[in-house]
């Protein structure tokens, strides 16, 4: 292996040694800083302290201010509410008022309400009692014309025997929509025989374009087939009947039957004419 020379490296320069300058000192320069420090920032913290007073005098006559708007508002609302409560106070007054006119004029009302329906019932039930009376005299009047005709009667045959009908009234009742009716049987004899048998009433009309034949027991109130009489002279037999809907009466007829006999004695009334005879 060949051997190569290398020369060796040059020497690193000593360090030259530094020459410092020494400048004389100022003494007056320091206390001079720090007053102006000390000025400038009392400057600024006077600043800083009148401008924040500043702001909280600001907000504070701005919060004063919103507070006697406030303050006004509420003042404006209760004088309002006050005004609002007399004028309520008032009606109250007034309508109190009229509610015990009101009152008083009801009580009145009230009073002469009853004494009418007292009035009212006193003249119905006059009126009743008079009509009754009439009734009454009515049958009285009926019962004297037959005892004078049979008085006066000459002679009775045994034809006139026999039970006839003296009178029939029928009346219609609006309010139930039943048929009253009165007969009255009547017996032509000077002998002191009674007289019995049964009354049978029929109806005839038209129901649906149709001729029908209504029979008692469909037209009185317990299914009556027929009525018993007995009589001596005089005999009076009320009762009612109801017709049917959509039954349009044409004729009435009384069939007496005599106890014993077969055959019945029939008498035969239109509608109409009784229908004049209670109006």
């Amino acid at each position: 292996m060949p051997l190569v020379y290398r020369h060796p490296l040059p020497a690193k320069p000593k360090p030259v040694p530094s020459v410092m300058t020494i400048k004389p000192h100022q003494s007056w320069v320091c206390p001079m800083g720090m007053v102006l420090t000390i000025v400038v920032m009392g400057t600024i913290g006077l600043f800083l302290w009148q401008s924040s007073v500043q702001a909280i005098r600001q907000n504070r006559q701005i919060a004063i201010e919103q507070q006697l708007e406030e303050l006004d508002k509420s003042r404006l609302q209760l004088e309002k509410a006050f005004q609002q409560n007399a004028s309520l106070i008032a009606q109250n007054a007034t309508l109190t008022a009229k509610n015990k006119e009101i009152r008083d004029e009801l009580a009145e009302l009230t009073e002469r309400v009853g004494i009418a329906q007292a009035e009212q019932k006193t003249y119905a039930s006059v009126l009743q009692s008079f009509s009754q009376s009439q009734e009454f005299n009515q049958d009285l009047k009926e019962e004297l014309s037959f005892y004078r005709r049979l008085l006066t009667s000459p002679k009775i045959s045994s034809k006139n025997q026999a039970v006839a009908v003296a009178n029939f009234t029928l009346n219609y009742d609006k309010k139930s929509g039943h048929y009253p009716y009165k007969l009255v049987l009547t017996q032509w004899t000077k002998e002191l025989k009674v007289a019995e048998g049964i009354v049978q009433i029929d109806i005839i009309g038209k129901a649906y374009g149709k001729t029908k034949r209504l029979k008692m027991n469909q037209m009185t109130k317990n299914s009556v087939d027929s009525l018993k009489y007995e009589l001596l002279y005089f005999r009076r037999i009320e009762n009612e009947l109801k017709l049917p809907k959509r039954f349009t009466p044409h004729h009435l007829i009384i069939r007496l039957l005599a106890k014993g006999e077969k055959k019945a004695n029939e008498v035969r009334f239109k509608w109409k004419e009784l229908q004049k005879r209670s109006n």
